[in-house]
């Protein structure tokens, strides 16, 4: 069996979609059975492209990119893939972050592979959300919004009715299960793949405690409202550092955005304060992973209750205690002791939402070796289930059921 792993999004030399195709590059390394070939955008850096190794830059757009295109490009992508590699109905076609254009784009690539009377080779697509990005991440809230994109989804899933075609989810379950809806079908759950250390470090503690936000800078990760406590914790508590990423903010009302770049102008003026501007690689991302005590998450429960988080499984597999936000998938996690952390609540108003941010941060530096202690014991699961071989070994079960 040839896989073709075909991700719009592999484009730069950072971000869990590059990672997870170094993961991808790995497991195949030892493989002898099956054959891997992997397809990212055409735009892809040359950094990204050397850092990888061999691929093929083919894909014209990016999952979100120009939602009114209606899959047009991504259609004649495969089509024209398929006429480099020639596929049959043996070759696994994966792509890993899908949306409409991709459904749509899938709908045409078949109608025109029956009217060229050639075989539909097998075709897996995984959603990570239910709404796109927009300009403000709030948009969300509005049932007009999420209604309109919900009947637009459900329109696409139903012109892919084909064997050949599976539709996948990440574990988030409320995901999963609007997913099922919309398609009126099976959805399966893949795992996210990551590439980390086989043997983690224990915890040495610190006469410092390190807290860290990691990650992009969309407006519904709450960095707005971590920010906003650090004066308050680090009154309180002189043993803090602060690490803070600030990568591409957006999402953002005029409003907000004005917020969100004073809030991190009076961040930087705390020397307990480190500011790392602009992405990180894999490397050094792990590295700074590894450095941070606490990690918080605080994302808004509107956008998280559907959608999972990389991050919270990268920091569980490092063992390290979180902060999350009550309704989102990350509290499942930590529920589910999938994760370690204390769970805060979002409030009516930003200001009482900080104040029980603040509040659980100042239990978790208190108790911090009791909660590190359940980071450790709660490591396991992702470790074992956020890797390659989980992902592909499950798609290949799928269609050799059928």
């Amino acid at each position: 069996m040839r896989v073709f792993y075909i991700d719009p999004f592999l484009k730069y030399d950072f971000g869990h979609y590059f990672e997870a195709a170094l993961a991808i590059k790995d497991f195949f390394r030892n493989q002898k059975k099956l054959t891997q070939c992997l397809v990212g955008n055409v735009g892809i850096s040359e950094k990204a492209r050397k850092f990888i190794g061999a691929m093929v830059p083919f894909v014209r757009q990016t999952c979100f990119q120009d939602l009114e295109n209606k899959g047009k490009s991504f259609a004649e992508d495969l089509v024209n893939l398929s006429k480099k590699f020639s596929f049959t109905e043996k070759d696994l076609l994966f792509i890993p972050a899908a949306y409409e254009n991709q459904i749509l784009g899938v709908a045409e690539f078949i109608n025109h592979r029956k009217s060229q009377k050639k075989a539909v080779p097998k075709i897996a697509l995984q959603f990570h959300q239910i709404y796109p990005p927009t300009k403000e991440s709030d948009d969300v809230m509005k049932a007009e919004f999420r209604g309109g994109w919900e009947k637009r989804l459900e329109k696409a899933f139903s012109l892919i009715k084909n064997s050949q075609v599976s539709l996948w989810s990440t574990e988030a379950i409320l995901l999963n299960q609007k997913l099922a809806r919309l398609s009126q079908g099976k959805v399966g759950i893949l795992p996210v793949p990551f590439i980390f250390p086989k043997k983690v470090s224990p915890q040495i503690p610190k006469h410092k405690i390190t807290i860290g936000f990691i990650g992009d800078g969309r407006q519904e990760k709450g960095l707005s409202l971590f920010l906003r406590i650090i004066p308050a914790l680090t009154e309180r508590k002189a043993n803090l550092n602060f690490v803070i990423q600030n990568l591409s903010p957006r999402g953002f009302s005029d409003h907000q955005e004005n917020e969100f770049a004073n809030l991190l102008k009076m961040a930087a003026g705390f020397k307990n304060v480190k500011i790392i501007n602009g992405a990180l690689s894999p490397e050094r991302y792990n590295k700074l992973l590894c450095e941070i005590d606490i990690v918080v998450l605080p994302y808004n429960p509107q956008n998280y209750c559907q959608r999972a988080s990389g991050i919270l499984m990268q920091a569980s597999i490092y063992q390290k205690p979180m902060i999350v936000s009550r309704g989102t998938w990350m509290e499942k996690a930590i529920m589910g002791k999938r994760a370690s952390g204390l769970i805060f609540e979002y409030a009516d108003s930003s200001s009482k939402t900080s104040e029980n941010l603040l509040a659980s941060l100042e239990v978790m530096v208190d108790n911090l070796g009791r909660y590190r202690q359940l980071a450790k014991s709660n490591s396991g699961y992702y470790r074992e289930n956020c890797n390659s071989s989980q992902l592909i070994k499950t798609l290949i079960r799928h269609y050799e059921k059928k």
